[in-house]
């Protein structure tokens, strides 16, 4: 799979973003679904919050499979 397929797959699953630099991957929740679940909060506490849920990786397939297990886990939470 390469970058733009794996970006995809990511960004398709939901409540899930992707960024890539340098050829590391950053995983996390979008900052929406943050703010959703928590509306009394700050802006600033959901970027927090979505960086405390920040995952960085140098592998992609590692990237995909924690984006998979991340989007499941946000989704029983509710």
């Amino acid at each position: 799979m390469n970058v733009n397929d794996t970006r995809k797959a990511i960004k398709a699953l939901p409540h899930m973003t992707v960024t890539r630099n340098d050829g590391e991957w950053r995983v996390t929740v979008l900052f929406q679904s943050v703010a959703a679940r928590n509306p009394a909060k700050s802006d600033r506490w959901c970027r927090e919050k979505q960086e405390k849920l920040a995952y960085y990786t140098n592998d992609a397939e590692d990237a995909l499979g924690t984006a998979r297990d991340m989007s499941k886990r946000w989704e029983a939470a509710k």
